[in-house]
């Protein structure tokens, strides 16, 4: 018999229906930037062979450091353009004063932008995922001159179906402290007040300044996104946690019915007492944020500890209590997660303020107080914990989006010891997720501690 013909290899599949498929998420692993003003290049390398907990969270982050007129603010606005849907960021990328750009993910698929001259008003664009077509998309001077937004003709519908897929995304923090992603609602979105005439931002800001006014309103946008971040995670660990009303009961009715009357008075006492304290001894760390109540712990172990050592009733108590305490405990375990999440942040922004501190409440959201309790409102911050909080707000936002947080300048009006301590707290906020930072600074403070994250440019010489 002979021996069978070699399998023919597969053949890549197109992407195809209007929502494609997503692909399992997947971080970014190097970000090459090529001729970027025609005379710098770039090599941001995310990745890292460390097994250390703390080398592989430092490989999240990249800070891009490099004199004035580098192109470091060019290359993060092209890198989020690069990652986001939606027509007007192809546009910009035409824009762009770089000839090449190239996102590789872990995954092997790569995002790729090219243009025959540097500033030149197009470019073509292309995606390639392993076992998939590979995607082309040209952006002529046409779809750029006068900032037209092309419509999505059978090309771009391919090219948005196959970056949709790779479910990137980016959040993207200037230099002017404008915040833009395709994820947020385009009506919260403030960057394009810079798009705006003086007498319609005049009219906007309604007599007050309009760079305060502009500033207090992304932090406003900033703690409504947290806020609602950290609400949802809470929620879904009270959904989770626990046990319904109607199985504690069957629980009860089953342990009474199958019981051997096995437990003395004394040990159901003993075991009652253990169990609640226990309970009352985590149940602080979640009430202080509204997630479960604190009273009906302290109630119940006050009922408990009236009750004499020997008394009849104990161990049919017992049977009765221990569902419930076990449900208590199963929702404080749900919970703690979201719990952790919330005292990260809490705690990562009041260890910068000064006579003002930040609380959260299930029911009443992120509150900003005054030493004496008082709520404050985000106007009468500085421009530095304005700033400050923005940037730990939308930390936590980031960690539900995943993808790539993009910041340009983060030590703008920050003294010196809060310089050095942001990226640690940034990294803390989104600790044990797939957040990537990709930072451009001119701060020795900020970079100091990360000397092995820093990428500086390659001078390209003239006569390449």
């Amino acid at each position: 018999m002979s021996p069978a013909s070699p399998r023919p290899p597969r053949r890549p599949r197109a992407l195809k229906g209007r929502r494609a498929e997503r692909l399992p998420f997947s971080p970014l692993k190097e970000i090459a930037a090529e001729g970027v003003f025609g005379a710098f290049n770039y090599h941001v390398l995310f990745s890292s062979h460390e097994p250390e907990a703390e080398q592989a969270d430092r490989s999240r982050l990249s800070i891009i450091y490099g004199e004035n007129g580098t192109g470091k603010t060019t290359l993060l606005q092209a890198v989020f353009h690069l990652l986001s849907l939606g027509s007007r960021h192809r546009v910009a990328l035409a824009r762009s004063p770089i000839k090449r750009l190239r996102a590789e993910f872990v995954s092997g698929a790569v995002v790729l932008m090219e243009k025959e001259e540097v500033f030149s008003a197009s470019c073509r664009l292309s995606i390639a995922i392993p076992g998939v077509d590979t995607v082309h998309l040209n952006v002529s001077p046409n779809d750029v001159v006068g900032g037209r937004t092309p419509g999505l003709n059978p090309e771009s519908a391919a090219y948005q179906r196959a970056l949709r897929s790779l479910s990137p995304t980016s959040l993207f923090v200037g230099d002017d402290r404008s915040v833009d992603s395709e994820e947020f609602d385009s009506s919260e979105n403030f960057a394009g007040l810079k798009y705006m005439s003086p007498v319609e931002l005049r009219d906007l800001a309604g007599g007050v300044g309009i760079l305060t006014w502009a500033r207090t309103k992304e932090l406003e946008a900033a703690l409504s996104r947290a806020e609602r971040a950290l609400r949802n995670a809470a929620i879904g660990g009270l959904s989770s946690g626990g046990s319904s009303t109607g199985s504690i009961y069957s629980d009860v009715v089953k342990r009474i019915r199958t019981s051997t009357a096995d437990v003395s008075a004394v040990e159901a006492k003993e075991r009652l007492v253990s169990l609640v304290d226990a309970l009352a001894e985590r149940t602080p760390a979640f009430s202080c944020y509204g997630l479960v109540p604190l009273e009906q712990i302290d109630e119940l172990k006050r009922e408990i500890d009236k009750l004499r050592r020997n008394s009849r009733n104990l161990p049919l108590i017992y049977q009765v209590l221990v569902p419930y305490l076990s449900s208590l405990e199963a929702q404080l375990n749900e919970l703690e997660t979201p719990r952790h999440r919330i005292d990260t942040y809490v705690n990562s922004v009041n260890g910068f303020l000064k006579r003002k501190r930040l609380a959260f409440h299930l029911r009443l959201g992120l509150l900003l107080l005054d030493e004496k309790g008082e709520r404050l409102s985000p106007e009468v911050l500085s421009s530095g914990e304005k700033h400050l909080l923005l940037l730990m707000s939308y930390a936590v936002v980031a960690r539900d989006m995943g993808g790539v947080f993009i910041i340009d300048e983060p030590e703008l009006s920050l003294g010196i010891e809060w310089k050095r301590s942001l990226i640690e707290e940034l990294l803390r906020c989104t600790a044990g997720s797939d957040v990537q930072f990709l930072v451009a600074s001119h701060s020795v403070e900020v970079m100091s501690p990360y000397r092995d994250r820093i990428v500086t440019p390659v001078e390209v010489p003239e006569s390449s």
